[in-house]
């Protein structure tokens, strides 16, 4: 447990006390103390000498701070160093000055930075120094950054005593870990010998690999609380620098997501005949070949989606249709014929390539309902993505209807195939489907996995993880109950207006004044990301519904609250806190005018309505209830 002195009154009496009451509290847990930012020099000596005396096991020391700091004997060390601007760095030179001021039993700490996993290779190259002067079980080393979180992991793969990761919301640097995300990772233990597998793309912190493959391995062994399998997130920009070491760290097979799967296969040295058909691969795998190893490329979205609509009823005398023709429509396409079924694909424009023997129609053409199954395979539907292709036409009732989309779980399209009296699979189907396929790659001695279990699971983890989404008027109460409800579910809280501000790097009553489209814009922009975000209180702007684009996105998602004010509180409200004019006129006639526009629109995106002109503790307890949420301190499923 990491306390950081920074927050820390060197001048308040008793705060060495305190800090000693609180270890004593908690005798399961081993506290180090850490202090990077102070006012001065000796505030900074003050604070690291205070948690030494406060009997803290050990405390952070780093490589800048040249005056001494005397702290007891027994109290551990951990000599750190910080990168604090990107560029090249001798990190053995790093180590040594660190290394210098060491006692054998002390620990060293290297932190660089990565924006991508493929920048962190260099600083885990140091477990495999021949020349490291500590064993490297008493070695820190990882990457901080947006592509630095793998790294993290690998480095407990490669001997490191533990790993740095914080309490919802008390992130201290860009790619922590947070519990929730430590304890869906990482397995019991952590070995040598422990399989590493992973997924890559860019952006790739929403996948829900991990998840399955590590629940797979658990339904597997249902002896086992935890699988031997650490599977992680690698965000890659430069696909052919990241694989070569991959493979030095013991990675043995990646998923492959947007926008690698072209660069995987030419990456590759050999190939499935469907991978080689589409010219992508959803799957690389470590083989060897003429004693040395390399990868394999593959492809699985085909089988995925087939043996899902196989197993709802699809048999070889039944015609396919499929809504649209990227790659994952191809790689449909190509097992499809493969396996003996008539192919249509329906796209906007005629694709450069068409898998031999597959019919293609404009969509403008494509007649659903003729068909036995109909596979809508593009993001047309998903949060990032609304709407929906060929409204005009759903599938014909008995149909087999499947939209690889899963974010959300029903989408427009699914419901209108249903409404027809079609059969419908969710995307969810298809993922666990083409996951189980990888699965029986990766591990081919293993049981099969049980599809029927892990879609179960998967469905019932993502209802766990949705966030919650308030909506209502400003000065309706959406920042003080996202905060209450964080608070209580150890979930992030996410202030739409505040992260607006920082991104922009401007106040948030001069942008909406000057020029509030572009702030419009923004707004719609930052929406899908809140709203993939896993568990997380979302507290939106009070005109976020105001775009029509917004309000679909909203629409689609599972957990919105509308909070309703009556206008004389939200005018008291406004008056303690001004805010920004929106229009002419007084601050009353401004808020009765825009509960009139907008009340309509907040109802339409709320999946549940509640009253803030109460107990704040009211609307927690409800929330919570409405959606039977599922707080950090009482466990996940």
């Amino acid at each position: 447990m990491e306390l950081r002195l920074d927050r820390c009154d060197p001048q308040a009496s008793a705060w060495v006390e305190q800090l000693a009451a609180l270890s004593n509290d908690f005798p399961r847990l081993r506290f180090v103390g850490t202090c990077r930012f102070a006012a001065d020099l000796r505030t900074q000596i003050a604070l690291l000498e205070g948690a030494g005396a406060a009997g803290l096991d050990a405390v952070d020391l780093p490589l800048e701070l040249e005056d001494p700091v005397e702290l007891p004997e027994q109290v551990l060390r951990i000599h750190s160093w910080h990168q604090e601007e990107e560029g090249a760095v001798d990190l053995t030179a790093v180590v040594s000055s660190l290394a210098e001021r060491a006692r054998p039993q002390d620990f060293l700490k290297i932190v660089t930075w990565a924006d991508y996993a493929e920048d962190a290779w260099p600083t885990l190259e140091l477990y495999r120094d021949p020349q490291l002067p500590v064993p490297p079980d008493q070695l820190l080393a990882f990457a901080q950054g947006p592509g630095g979180t793998a790294s993290r992991l690998l480095s407990v793969h490669a001997g490191a005593p533990f790993l740095y990761c914080a309490w919802p919301g008390e992130a201290t640097a860009p790619g922590q870990l947070t519990m929730h995300g430590a304890i869906e990772v990482l397995p019991t233990e952590v070995e040598a010998s422990t399989p590493v597998l992973g997924v890559v793309g860019n952006p790739v912190d929403h996948s829900l690999s991990p998840f399955l493959w590590r629940r797979a391995r658990v339904l597997a062994d249902q002896e086992a609380p935890t699988p031997d399998l650490l599977y992680l997130k690698f965000r890659v920009a430069d696909l052919p620098r990241f694989l070569p070491g991959a493979l030095g760290y013991g990675v043995r097979g990646l998923s492959v997501t947007a926008p690698h799967k072209q660069a995987a296969y030419a990456a590759a040295s050999t190939s499935t005949p469907v991978a080689s058909e589409c010219g992508a691969a959803n799957l690389l795998l470590a083989k060897e070949v003429d004693h040395q190893l390399t990868w394999h490329a593959d492809h699985t979205d085909g089988v995925g989606a087939l043996d899902a609509l196989e197993q709802a009823g699809l048999d070889a005398a039944s015609s396919l249709l499929l809504l649209g023709a990227g790659g994952a429509a191809q790689a449909v396409a190509s097992e499809g014929i493969r396996r003996g079924y008539r192919i249509n694909m329906a796209s906007r424009r005629r694709p450069g390539s068409l898998p031999a023997r597959a019919v293609w129609t404009s969509l403008d053409d494509a007649r659903p309902s003729r068909f036995d199954a109909v596979l809508q395979a593009t993001p047309v539907g998903s949060v990032e993505c609304p709407g929906m292709l060929c409204p005009q036409e759903p599938p014909r009732e008995g149909a087999l209807a499947l939209d690889m989309v899963y974010h959300p779980l029903q989408t427009d399209w699914l419901l209108a195939a249903e409404e027809s009296g079609a059969r419908t699979l969710k995307g969810t189907a298809m993922l666990v489907h083409q996951m189980a396929a990888q699965y029986a790659r990766v591990f081919p001695d293993a049981d099969p996995v049980q599809t029927d279990s892990l879609l179960h699971a998967l469905e019932q983890h993502l209802d766990d993880r949705t966030p919650v989404v308030l909506v209502g008027a400003r000065a309706s109460g959406k920042s003080t109950l996202a905060r209450a409800l964080a608070a209580r579910l150890g979930w992030d809280c996410l202030d739409a207006d505040v992260l607006l501000a920082r991104q922009a790097g401007r106040d948030l009553a001069s942008w909406i004044a000057e020029d509030e489209p572009g702030f419009r814009d923004a707004e719609e922009a930052l929406l899908p990301t809140l709203l993939a975000t896993p568990y997380a209180i979302v507290a939106t702007g009070g005109g976020v519904v105001t775009r029509q684009a917004s309000r679909a996105r909203l629409q689609q998602a599972a957990r919105v609250v509308y909070l309703t004010c009556p206008p004389e509180v939200l005018w008291s409200r406004q008056q303690k806190e001004p805010r920004p004019a929106l229009r002419d006129g007084s601050l009353k006639e401004e808020i009765d005018a825009l509960l009139v526009e907008r009340e309509e629109h907040y109802r339409q995106v709320a999946d549940h309505v509640i009253s803030t002109n109460a107990e704040q503790v009211s609307g927690v307890m409800e929330v919570i209830e409405r959606f039977d949420l599922k707080g950090f301190g009482s466990g996940f499923r």
